[in-house]
């Protein structure tokens, strides 16, 4: 009897500690932000910063447009990267020669954003970049561009715009953050201590805009069943472009991702 009562008590207590300590790290697992810092905003680009309502300040980097037609992108990043990672990727290179403009910003505790990521942080950062977009440059055409954690935020943001959104670039997106939490850890883990959300499908469908999703078809982080089961949703918005062996961390080396870029781009 008194053995039942010790396992059960140090039940009780291991179920306290997790309690405590698995929302937490399964925080730090969704948005581990890269130690490499961020340095000044590079030629060509103007540094922005934007106060958020908690007093939060988050950094961004603007390649403004050269005229009043052009479209601009609000450039969402991954969950281990940062404006920095982004430069040194090539990535807002790419965009530059496209001659693309873009707002890329980086999302709070990330570079030298301020504050701390969560889902309801991240989603205000995203609308007050877009926001300050659209109060800018209200002539403009505005798509919003995520990749990985940046599409699952791109389009909580996408969701309540509608038909204002000219455009939706999502790039190895998730279905929803729980199935994609669940290809790695239990299903009771992920069904007691998740907390975010990120309901890529639900919002999917509140889009009223053209959609451009891409995946890599070997992605073992997202599976590209994800991106697949989403590109059904509006299949007559969306453009869908499989990537043959091609992961998650590489889908920016593919030529064929940046034509698709481009090509989308051209027709807002």
């Amino acid at each position: 009897m008194h053995k039942m009562i010790y396992l059960l008590l140090a039940g009780l207590a291991t179920l306290f500690i997790l309690d405590k300590s698995l929302p937490s790290l399964l925080q730090k697992l969704l948005y581990p932000a890269p130690s490499i810092s961020v340095g000044s905003a590079p030629p060509g680009l103007e540094e922005k910063q934007f106060v958020l309502e908690d007093g939060s300040s988050v950094v961004g980097w603007l390649n403004p447009p050269k005229s009043n037609s052009s479209a601009i992108v609000l450039l969402l990043h991954g969950n281990a990267e940062n404006l920095e990672t982004m430069k040194l990727g090539g990535v807002l290179y790419n965009l530059s020669q496209m001659e693309t403009s873009y707002l890329a910003i980086d999302y709070p505790g990330y570079g030298r954003s301020t504050g701390s990521s969560n889902e309801e942080s991240c989603t205000a950062a995203a609308r007050k970049a877009y926001d300050w977009l659209k109060s800018t440059y209200p002539n403009n055409p505005l798509v919003i561009m995520g990749w990985s954690l940046g599409a699952g935020i791109g389009l909580q943001t996408a969701s309540g715009l509608r038909s204002e959104l000219s455009g939706f670039i999502g790039i190895s997106p998730w279905f929803t953050l729980s199935d994609v939490a669940r290809e790695h850890y239990p299903d009771w883990v992920v069904g007691r201590w998740l907390r975010e959300e990120y309901n890529s499908a639900e919002n999917l469908q509140n889009l009223d805009c053209p959609i451009l999703l891409i995946h890599g078809e070997e992605d073992a982080i997202i599976p590209f069943s994800h991106g697949e089961r989403l590109s059904l949703f509006q299949p007559d918005a969306t453009t869908w472009v499989p990537l043959k062996n091609t992961g998650h961390n590489d889908v920016f080396s593919r030529a064929q991702t940046w034509q698709a870029i481009r090509t989308f781009l051209n027709q807002i």
